[in-house]
């Protein structure tokens, strides 16, 4: 799976920032036809995405855009969510395969956005909880490369991994602490791997509350029933 990135329990990214191609004279240097993710960002307009060839997928939700979106050097099906006139989320999609795959960890590789949680369909690893009960850094390293170990023994309906801004993380282990929810402006991603594909999910940070709930209350819901 993915490997934990050196001193640090939650340094697994995803390249929303910055660009992966190489820059030469102040142009790309790949040709990529289609728009990178570092040229949509949430809340940019209708008309916006139109200009980065984003187009309605079915005229019956015209709030619903499609268009290709080149992520981790890989080409995805991207869709794009439009609520009140603004972009309220992306998500791109791609069939289950190596190549999706290493795209994403390309991406996750290369960004400034950290790790928060990760679950699958039986287990799950909060960063943030175990950051709130005073767990060291390199203590979290090694309990996490021991869940991605577990992960391999057997084959799982899903695994999530959630991502935020580092002040987002910072205020989430505050509120943690003081038995509270972190209400903050900013992003949030989700990397899923299901038996459908690959997907990777952003939004804004309350908004993917919701989405890590049912991850939460899937896991919680197969463990019962495991157990029973």
């Amino acid at each position: 799976m993915f490997p934990v990135s050196g001193g640090k329990a939650a340094l697994f990214c995803l390249s929303l920032l910055l660009l992966l191609c190489p820059m030469s004279g102040g142009k790309r240097g790949c040709a990529l036809a289609s728009p990178h993710i570092t040229d949509f960002t949430l809340g940019m307009s209708a008309e916006e995405l139109a200009s980065r060839e984003a187009g309605v997928c079915d005229e019956k939700f015209p709030h619903i855009l499609c268009g290709e979106v080149v992520f981790g050097g890989k080409t995805w099906q991207g869709s794009f969510h439009v609520k009140e006139g603004a972009l309220d989320s992306i998500t791109l999609t791609a069939p289950v395969a190596g190549a999706s795959l290493e795209a994403a960890m390309q991406g996750f590789r290369e960004s400034p956005y950290v790790l928060y949680a990760a679950f699958s369909d039986d287990l799950e690893f909060d960063f943030v909880k175990r950051a709130a009960q005073g767990e060291s850094p390199e203590s979290m390293d090694a309990a996490f490369a021991a869940f991605l170990g577990e992960l391999k023994t057997g084959p799982r309906e899903f695994v999530a991994y959630f991502y935020t801004e580092p002040p987002i993380y910072d205020a989430a282990i505050r509120a943690e602490k003081e038995g509270g929810r972190a209400d903050a402006s900013g992003v949030a991603c989700c990397l899923a791997l299901g038996k459908d594909g690959v997907s990777v999910f952003i939004t804004s940070w309350m908004d993917m509350h919701a989405i890590l709930r049912k991850y939460q209350d899937e896991g919680k819901n197969r463990r019962v029933r495991k157990g029973g």
